[in-house]
């Protein structure tokens, strides 16, 4: 399945084992409202990324920094930053609560860095800096 196939598809919730039963429907259908997902979206679409927006600085030169898993962060280190397979990203999606932002690029993706792992969970933050590719 593709990142793009997981943002069309109806979104699950998933609830920590200590959560469960202590929510309401109401109290979980608002969850939903309190998270922003920021895409990356690259060539190939696979090589793109997608997590929980953690912060972003808007601009010319966003910032943006995600919440991702620890083997998305390493493979999207791998593979746009490395081994400079494309180092450009077409736009920046920011979901939240059903609605969508699509903020068109190019952007070149000029560094990233991991700022904070959290070995427990198998989560970081990475954080992006993009430049308006203007060539």
């Amino acid at each position: 399945m593709s990142l793009f196939d997981k943002i069309n598809t109806e979104p699950k919730l998933l609830v920590s084992d200590s959560l469960q039963g202590s929510l309401s429907e109401e109290e979980l259908g608002q969850v939903d409202d309190i998270f922003i997902t920021a895409v990356i979206v690259v060539d190939p679409k696979e090589f793109s990324l997608m997590g929980n927006l953690v912060g972003i600085e808007f601009g010319s030169n966003p910032k943006i920094d995600m919440r991702v898993s620890l083997k998305d962060a390493f493979n999207f280190v791998g593979n746009i930053l490395v081994n400079e397979y494309n180092k450009r990203s077409r736009s920046i999606i920011l979901a939240h609560s059903g609605e969508v932002i699509n903020i068109p690029g190019p952007y070149r993706i000029a560094n990233a860095k991991i700022i904070e792992v959290d070995p427990v969970n198998k989560l970081c933050i990475l954080a992006i800096d993009l430049i308006k590719d203007v060539t």
